[in-house]
């Protein structure tokens, strides 16, 4: 159908695949071949071979990654400071799509539009939060240790500030009202007799201790010891509106979260600026770095899913003779799975991927 010479050896038919990689978004299945998307612009062909510090593919992955950053730090609105949020950066750097953060707050809803159990899609967003965390970082590690950059990850605060009267004529009393609409969608309602705006800003010391003794303190109380049991057993967004709720009531914050703060060594951004130019990607280079990462990442994912699988097949093979009673290894078994992991990293990875928060948002979950 390619007109492509036919290959008998087996090196030059997977040379002659990885040449198609750059052209189309390709996922093998035994022998079966799945296109789900033709590029517009056709990657870089990447090396597997290994380079001087062993590499190979990785590297080139992590590299791209440290060039948008740095791509980043020198566009002018930011002149050499950073200071996102993960999933504010992640975006940035075409790590994910709008759909990502929004969804992960409305797992139950994510699963009922897209119709894959709600065990898989949390499972997806834990594997896939860690390793995009992980490569982040790793970047941001190999910056720090060139002198390129200085970074730290650092808890934000949300101020609710009133507009129109002096600091210190503000009311200390605000009440906080959480209303559901029609689609069980949480609205936050703050009762201040002026106008408020909302001030992001990094927290101080005794507000960083504050947040986490109360973090603790409501932990035990819901009987966990950990955010990871917290999130395993559903109860995330419960422990996050208790947590909030104090500390709006103490501290007058509306919530926090955290931040990546990264900055340019000041010398490289003031004597060597037309240096630290070249580091600025024009648009179709920048376009072109952005795909291909968000491809890698996307191949990744799909990698990592089908390593779960066949561990899964050969454990239950070895456990239970072909009869898995573990619920985690009948899931990663059954036949939709990979289908269902990549069904959700083209839905919240794929840059190229249709905005579904707002059909999200009107899905009704009926409460038991």
């Amino acid at each position: 159908m390619l007109s492509i010479e036919q290959k008998n050896n087996t090196r030059a038919k997977q040379s002659q695949l990885k040449e198609l990689e750059c052209l189309m978004n390709i996922h093998k299945n035994k022998t079966l071949y799945t296109v789900s998307e033709i590029y517009e612009i056709p990657l870089e062909k990447v090396d597997g071979r290994k380079n001087k510090s062993g590499g190979g593919n990785k590297t080139k992955y992590i590299e791209i990654i440290e060039l948008l950053i740095l791509d980043l730090l020198v566009q002018d609105t930011n002149n050499g400071n950073v200071f996102l949020s993960k999933n504010k950066l992640l975006k940035s750097l075409a790590m994910i799509n709008d759909n990502y953060a929004y969804c992960k707050e409305r797992i139950p809803k994510l699963s009922e539009f897209i119709g894959i159990q709600k065990q898989t899609v949390e499972e997806w967003y834990l594997s896939t939060d860690g390793m995009l965390k992980r490569n982040l970082e790793k970047a941001l590690d190999n910056l720090k240790g060139q002198s390129l950059v200085l970074w730290s990850s650092e808890l934000t605060v949300c101020d609710l500030v009133t507009i129109g009267i002096n600091e210190d004529e503000q009311s200390l009393n605000i009440n906080k009202n959480t209303l559901e609409d029609e689609y069980g969608e949480k609205l936050v309602e703050y009762n201040i007799v002026n106008r408020i705006d909302y001030h992001h800003r990094e927290a101080t010391t005794s507000e960083k201790k504050f947040i986490l003794r109360t973090e603790r303190n409501t932990m035990e109380s819901m009987g966990f010891n950990n955010k990871q049991e917290i999130i395993r057993n559903s109860m995330w967004s419960e422990f996050k509106e208790k947590v909030d709720d104090i500390i709006l009531d103490e501290l007058k914050i509306a919530y926090y979260y955290n931040s990546y703060k990264i900055i340019c060594n000041e010398d490289h951004i003031i004597q060597q600026r037309n240096k630290l130019l070249d580091l600025l990607l024009s648009e179709e280079d920048r376009k072109i770095h952005c795909q291909t990462l968000n491809v890698d990442i996307s191949k990744r994912l799909h990698g990592n899913v089908e390593n779960k699988q066949t561990r899964a097949i050969k454990k239950n093979e070895e456990l239970f003779c072909g009869e898995s009673h573990d619920k985690n290894i009948s899931r990663r078994i059954n036949d939709t799975y990979i289908d269902d992991n990549d069904k959700l990293t083209n839905t919240l990875i794929n840059k190229d991927s249709k905005n579904i928060k707002g059909k999200v948002r009107r899905i009704k979950i009926i409460k038991t």
